[in-house]
């Protein structure tokens, strides 16, 4: 009798074991899944953003910014340019795709030259000379990094926390003039709706 018990003690002890064996591969397995999945997923969405976003910066001459800044979004060469951001964004996918220039003091600020949208998404396009505050110190860092030519582009990746818009991606690249001169700052954001919908 004690034999038996001692036997399907033993036996209990095992299953236990292997159940709790066979929780902790599962758990490994998707961890690594998961996280494969959405390093697959992000990298396709960061080289998509680039490859618009190295397009976009072609339709910018980057010798006339100072004429698009002082231009106050008016007249045939600005609007030229804008309507082919314009265009680009609409059909490559892009939520947002504009241009804007930091404060190089200190990267505390931006102001937007260039600002185009998605038809067809719920947001709004920032007007011609619109200055704000620099989102945080991660964009900060990679405005100064593109300026002071230590980064040829930028990647941002925003879904999590607070964020004013649906999780994004957003590329960014410089603009440079013939002189060498870092003129402007060109973004493409693209919203990460089938990599959140998918992944969850």
């Amino acid at each position: 009798m004690m034999i038996k018990a001692i036997q399907k003690h033993a036996a209990v002890k095992s299953i236990t074991s292997i159940v709790l064996l066979l929780v902790i591969f599962s758990a490994a397995v998707l961890t690594i899944g998961y996280s494969t999945f959405t390093g697959a997923l992000l990298e396709q969405y960061s080289e998509g953003a680039h490859l618009t976003a190295k397009t976009a910066a072609q339709l910018i001459d980057a010798d006339s910014m100072d004429e698009y800044v002082l231009s106050g979004g008016t007249g045939e060469k600005y609007s030229g340019v804008w309507d082919s951001l314009d265009s680009l964004c609409n059909s490559s996918g892009s939520t947002f795709i504009y241009v804007i220039i930091p404060d190089t003091s200190d990267y505390a600020h931006i102001t937007f030259i260039f600002s185009t949208i998605d038809h067809n998404s719920k947001y709004s396009k920032y007007d011609f000379g619109y200055l704000r505050e620099t989102t945080n110190n991660e964009y900060k860092q990679k405005y100064r990094a593109l300026y002071e030519k230590t980064a040829e582009r930028e990647t941002v990746i925003r879904d999590k926390g607070y964020i004013e818009t649906d999780s994004h991606i957003t590329e960014i690249v410089p603009i440079v003039a013939s002189t060498g001169e870092v003129k402007a700052l060109l973004c493409v954001q693209r919203q990460m709706d089938v990599l959140a919908g998918v992944r969850n």
